[in-house]
């Protein structure tokens, strides 16, 4: 019993000692009623270095970790991450990581919530190193946006067996990755956005009719139809929400849409001159 007391107290001390340094660093740290670090915010993670990362990665009880703005975590501060068994949320915004080095998260037995921004390894992040995230047990929300995450990431995001929720966002993601996730059956919440481009279309919301899990389709920043897609979200049985921000819908089709899903809320927000303009240039482009 002294002995347990005694490794209780250093470890203590160490998040302590670990709190103080990523403080001093810009960050801000929240501690259980025992002293234990539970969550730990980056406002601007730019400046951190291995031994913040280390000291992070020695937080035992950390449940929430967010390092926002050009996070320098990179393959080898990953590794020291490893062992955050209790981590529960993670937010990255910046880093350079690749897919071989998101290895390091099969060691997060506890994560439940995943999103990366901007991951800048244009050459080595596909998003299939997310195939090391299918072993976690609770992850059930993941969302990728701003990066060259591709189809391969979409196909490696299929296989996650207890996924909720996904969101994908501003990334290279196309209508033959969205195909790829029709085979899901925890799926519950699906978020697309293309960027005002023709990378995410019809075809997409069209295969989503497959996933009879859905609740929430949300589909943003494109060209949609009745007759090619819309029309297929009658086959969803557990459809509530429909959230079509900045999509150029044509009128008649929008009205056909409310009246036919009666039940179903229909979210539309009409896109500018300017996005609706972003649509044409980026749409021609693909036709030439």
């Amino acid at each position: 019993m002294i002995a347990l007391l005694s490794v209780l107290l250093m470890a203590l001390a160490d998040d302590a000692e670990a709190a103080a340094l990523l403080t001093q660093a810009g960050g801000r740290v929240k501690s259980a009623a025992d002293g234990a670090a539970t969550e730990v915010y980056f406002k601007d993670s730019s400046a951190l270095t291995a031994d913040h990362y280390r000291a992070i990665g020695g937080l035992k009880k950390l449940r929430v970790l967010t390092l926002y703005n050009r996070c320098t975590l990179s393959d080898e501060t990953l590794a020291l991450l490893s062992g955050l068994e209790a981590l529960e949320e993670l937010q990255v915004d910046g880093a350079k990581f690749t897919d071989d080095g998101m290895k390091a998260f099969e060691g997060l037995k506890s994560l439940r919530k995943c999103t990366f921004f901007h991951v800048l390894m244009k050459e080595k992040f596909t998003g299939s190193g997310v195939s090391h995230l299918a072993g976690l047990p609770r992850l059930e929300t993941f969302g990728c946006g701003g990066s060259s995450f591709s189809d391969e990431g979409m196909a490696a995001c299929a296989a996650l067996p207890h996924l909720c929720e996904l969101r994908i966002w501003h990334t290279m993601a196309t209508d033959a990755g969205v195909a790829k996730l029709a085979p899901m059956t925890t799926l519950k919440i699906i978020h697309l956005g293309p960027q005002f481009s023709p990378r995410i279309t019809d075809a997409s919301v069209a295969s989503l009719a497959a996933i009879k899990s859905l609740e929430t389709v949300s589909v943003m920043e494109t060209r949609l139809s009745w007759e090619k897609s819309l029309s297929k979200m009658k086959e969803l049985p557990a459809l509530k929400l429909l959230e079509l921000h900045f999509d150029e819908i044509p009128d008649d089709d929008l009205a056909r849409l409310k009246a036919e899903l009666p039940s179903v809320k229909i979210d539309h927000q009409v896109p500018t001159d300017e996005q609706k303009e972003w649509l044409r240039r980026n749409y021609e482009t693909q036709r030439k």
